[in-house]
């Protein structure tokens, strides 16, 4: 639709976004207010009783927000995670099949020594595996939480 003039502009306005202009609340100028008031004359606007119509756009937009926070896709744990859980899964993997292939002289580890190597090895993925899990629970308790 082409335009000729900033009154084909205005005029396709909404009635709402022309009373923001009317009233100052985008910071526009004395030409705008003075263009948004006429288009609003034209449209017989209700000077005298604003107030019912401002309270119905709030609740409009309320209720547009709502909606669109209903239909907002949620993204799931495994899509947002989902390198984090395989680089844990394949980083198990490798560690365990690592650790059978290379054998450690099993006589010169004992005890502590071998917990720590173990400890070494596997803490990270743990730690991360672990902090995954209570990021997906604390999501979920929020989830609930929204739900309510």
């Amino acid at each position: 639709m082409a335009y000729n003039s900033w009154e084909d502009i205005y005029r396709s306005k909404k009635t709402e976004e022309l009373y923001r202009i009317y009233k100052g609340v985008d910071y526009s100028t004395y030409d705008q207010k003075k263009l948004a008031l006429k288009v609003l004359q034209e449209r017989k606007f209700d000077f005298e009783n604003v107030e019912p119509q401002v309270r119905k756009w709030k609740k409009e937009k309320i209720k547009k927000e709502e909606e669109f926070k209903a239909n907002k896709p949620i993204l799931s744990f495994i899509d947002r995670n989902f390198g984090y859980i395989l680089a844990c899964i394949f980083g198990m993997f490798f560690l365990s099949a690592y650790s059978e292939y290379v054998k450690f002289d099993q006589d010169e580890l004992h005890g502590t020594d071998q917990f720590v190597l173990s400890l070494i090895t596997f803490g990270p993925l743990v730690s991360v595996a672990v902090a995954l899990l209570i990021q997906h629970l604390r999501s979920k308790k929020r989830k609930s939480k929204l739900s309510k």
